[in-house]
């Protein structure tokens, strides 16, 4: 159709230059100068099927008949709400499509409710929200109303109910005074900053930088903190301080499982462990040396002060000793064993130290008979102490001294003149001094009774 209009138009122009020439020739005939044949065909027109082209936004060519071609202009080919467009622009295609014609009223039902024509106020509906929309990633904490201080989100009434706002019990943090205790409902109250039931925790730690006050004690007024109370089947159980940042204990105090374990309270360091009453003070080290009121104990037990026992003191090795109270500690160790009442130092027997003249303990009481003879048998002694490492470790002086050798009384007296025998091993033998006085005094009675025969 274009290519025959642009012909039409093309021989109307022809037609028009035509008359244009004709009437030219016809002025110049009449004028003073009159037109030649070259004039006339100098002017420009179709001499025949000429092609013609056409460029721009349509594209074509021809002599008589042109076909024009529509560029391509439109990259998003498709239909659009009921239109469908081609690449080249054109329209190929509509249906009709619901719309307002007007503010027509809109309903809204399902989880949100409302209506409006401009404005629509919607509702979420009762029970609408579930755990899986709040797991969606769109439901963040600003799409969430405010929330008063200090409250969170719950349901406290002990049944099935809409949640409100719940008191958190910070007392402390919020200049308040109120506590948290323990009974039997397990669930939280409002008012009063109390917490009413066990706080079970399932997984993770539970971080308190506050005092924690458990109530339901043994008897009126008691307060019990538990650990594994309430527990099923048996395990250890631990309470752990930490004295520095990082995630391993400083101090553990531990309960191993079963109704006899053991209980242990471990410092993890190189420390002191101390309980302390006012000023005295129990301490152990980790080398294990114990000390009683000293903060240093040099030995496993060191005591700064009296020792008293209700019972006895029992040791296995025995007893050290020093001169005076500013004397230095002797090395030797020192023991008193009462069959019979002997004095050991380290592992040999100095003798007896004790002498027993009570007659509720002597039987088969009977007079000396003469100790003439074993008196003179006697042989007194001077002498002087020498270093011997078989039975005496520590050094001794030289003084001189007298006495006798204890294995002599036995052989002049009796055996139980001394303690011990003849060079046993581990045993010092002393003398009874009884036993010689007694011997002594016989010998002097008959001496004297001999002396008044002869008056």
């Amino acid at each position: 159709m274009c290519g025959l209009v642009h012909n039409e138009w093309m021989v109307a122009r022809d037609i028009n230059r035509l008359v244009q020439t004709t009437q030219n020739l016809r002025r110049f005939s009449y004028g003073p100068v009159a037109a030649t044949l070259q004039q006339v065909s100098n002017a420009g027109y179709i001499t025949g099927n000429q092609p013609i082209t056409i460029s721009g936004d349509v594209d074509g060519t021809g002599t008589t008949a042109i076909t024009l071609t529509l560029d391509t202009v439109n990259s998003n080919v498709g239909t659009f709400q009921g239109i469908t467009v081609n690449g080249k622009g054109l329209v190929t295609a509509a249906s009709n499509q619901s719309y307002l014609t007007a503010n027509q009223t809109i309903t809204l039902s399902g989880d949100l409710s409302g209506s409006g024509t401009t404005a629509i106020d919607a509702q979420i509906a009762a029970n609408a929200v579930g755990t899986a929309e709040i797991a969606n990633a769109n439901v963040t904490y600003a799409k969430i109303q405010n929330v008063a201080n200090n409250r969170v989100l719950g349901n406290t009434s002990g049944a099935a109910a809409a949640p409100s706002e719940i008191v958190l019990p910070l007392a402390v943090a919020n200049g308040g005074t109120g506590a948290v205790t323990a009974a039997a409902a397990p669930w939280v109250e409002v008012g009063g900053d109390t917490m009413s039931g066990a706080l079970a925790i399932s997984a993770g730690d539970l971080t308190v930088n506050a005092a924690i006050f458990a109530g339901d004690g043994v008897s009126t007024g008691d307060a019990i903190l538990g650990v594994g109370r309430g527990r099923v089947g048996s395990g250890n159980a631990y309470v752990d301080l930490h004295g520095q940042s990082g995630t391993a204990f400083d101090l553990r105090l531990i309960r191993a499982a079963g109704a006899n374990g053991n209980a242990v309270l471990q410092n993890n360091g190189t420390g002191s462990l101390q309980l302390t009453a006012g000023s005295q003070a129990l301490v152990m080290l980790g080398t294990g040396n114990v000390g009683i009121s000293t903060a240093s104990p040099g030995s496993t037990l060191d005591v700064n002060g009296t020792i008293s026992a209700a019972s006895k003191i029992t040791t296995n090795n025995g007893w050290t000793a020093r001169a005076g109270t500013a004397g230095p500690n002797r090395s030797n160790v020192f023991n008193i064993d009462w069959t019979p009442a002997n004095l050991w130092i380290d592992n040999v027997n100095q003798g007896a130290i004790t002498v027993t003249c009570d007659y509720r303990i002597k039987d088969n009481i009977a007079e000396l008979p003469s100790t003439w003879d074993a008196v003179k048998a006697l042989r007194p002694i001077s002498y002087n102490y020498k270093a011997c490492p078989e039975l005496l470790r520590e050094a001794v002086d030289p003084a001189e001294r007298w006495g006798f050798l204890a294995h002599e009384l036995q052989q002049a007296l009796l055996p139980t003149a001394a303690s011990g025998e003849k060079d046993m091993p581990n045993v010092v033998q002393s003398p009874d001094l009884v036993a010689v006085c007694a011997a002594l005094t016989r010998a002097l009675q008959e001496a004297m009774a001999r002396i008044e025969s002869l008056e």
